[in-house]
């Protein structure tokens, strides 16, 4: 009995050791491949019928080799958050990527290097003054191994986004649209929000900060942000504090600076979670229930 456990534990390591080195072999097999292109956004301030050169810079910053093409496409965002980009539409101003041509698009890159994609700017002659965007692409491509089978299924890619303005008649105009800073809050995080609306004819930069302090004047978050606004749009600047406790009442305060001009709001926020709500509700009721019961009874 004792040699048939003793084999059979034998087996039960073989067997978990086999399969640890098995793991451990195939995720080793099996580098990550990784791509970075640098710098994540270029603005440009440009002339009708302007030419000149500029450059990317791609990064392999993962464990293989790959090669991967480079390409331009519209870049537009709806009202909102601009969570969701549209790198598909042509229409309006998102007709800047007609303005790049790579002078080679193919590219191959080994694990750990960096090269540096050239490219040219052909500003069209009858480009309307104002802003302009686009997005510039680098894709990693599938590969194939000797025996011909892809094992690079999926395609990564990452952007440059481009914003550009023509010269001429450059309006540059907007409106803070709104703030919201709710007065109860159940549940982390702690969520303001400010709109900015672009009126004008061209994207500009809005700083938004976020400041949370105690009743006592202590601050217990802070944070801040730059953000592009696009023409013809009202861009919702979301921030959270993550941190937030279960119970307390603060004061948040959101300060918005676009075009020389600031706004500055503040209001109390209540945070408390609905358990919470719900007990404090059923004592207030219970209390008047027994109150108006207390008053019957004296009465007779």
């Amino acid at each position: 009995m004792r040699v048939f456990r003793r084999t059979a534990i034998a087996t039960a390591l073989v067997v978990v050791a086999s399969f640890v080195g098995f793991h451990a072999t195939a995720h080793a097999a099996d580098p990550v491949e990784s791509i970075t292109l640098s710098p994540t956004s270029k603005t440009y301030k440009v002339d009708p019928g302007q030419t000149f050169q500029d450059s990317l810079t791609v990064v392999n910053d993962g464990g293989t080799a790959y090669d991967f093409v480079v390409y331009a496409a519209p870049y537009s965002v709806a009202s909102g958050p601009y969570d969701k980009p549209d790198y598909t539409t042509t229409t309006g101003n998102a007709d800047a990527y007609s303005w790049f041509q790579f002078q080679q698009t193919s590219w191959h890159v080994e694990a750990g290097q960096t090269l540096t994609v050239p490219f040219t700017v052909y500003v069209k002659k009858n480009a309307a003054p104002g802003g302009h965007y686009g997005v510039l692409f680098a894709e990693i491509q599938p590969s194939e191994d000797s025996s011909g089978t892809t094992t690079l299924v999926r395609k990564k890619r990452v952007g440059t986004v481009i914003y550009a303005t023509v010269s001429g008649d450059v309006r540059l105009s907007g409106q803070l649209a709104g703030t919201d800073i709710p007065w109860f809050q159940s549940t982390a995080p702690l969520n303001v929000t400010s709109s900015i609306q672009n009126t004008g004819n061209s994207d500009f930069v809005a700083h938004v900060s976020y400041q949370v302090s105690d009743i006592f004047g202590s601050v217990k978050f802070t944070t801040e942000g730059n953000y592009v606004v696009l023409p013809s749009t009202t861009r919702d600047v979301i921030q959270s504090w993550p941190g937030v406790p279960w119970f307390g009442l603060f004061k948040a305060r959101i300060t918005t600076t676009f075009l020389e001009t600031t706004n500055t709001r503040e209001s109390y926020v209540l945070v408390m979670p609905i358990w919470l709500v719900l007990l404090v509700s059923v004592m207030v009721v219970s209390g008047g229930i027994y109150a108006i019961w207390r008053h019957i009874s004296r009465t007779r």
